[in-house]
């Protein structure tokens, strides 16, 4: 459905209000993708030292080389 068609019937007041609530929404959105991202990178960092420090990589990666690696590989590893 294009702008135009859920705008169409709208007064001015209405348009004022729909387009403040969706940029609310795209706000919203916007933050929790930033926040979930840092929770994976955090979680990811977690597992990355947790690795190292208790030698399970066996000296087989370097720190990069394991931050280079997914969290589903760094997880069957750990």
């Amino acid at each position: 459905m294009g702008l135009n068609e859920v705008t169409a019937g709208m007064t001015p007041q209405e348009k004022e209000i729909y387009f403040a609530h969706m940029e609310k929404r795209h706000r919203e959105e916007a933050e929790k993708i930033r926040l979930e991202k840092e929770r994976t990178s955090a979680y990811k960092e977690s597992l990355v030292q947790d690795i190292l420090a208790k030698g399970l990589n066996h000296n087989q990666y370097t720190e990069e080389q394991l931050r280079g690696k997914s969290i589903r590989v760094l997880e069957m590893m750990w």
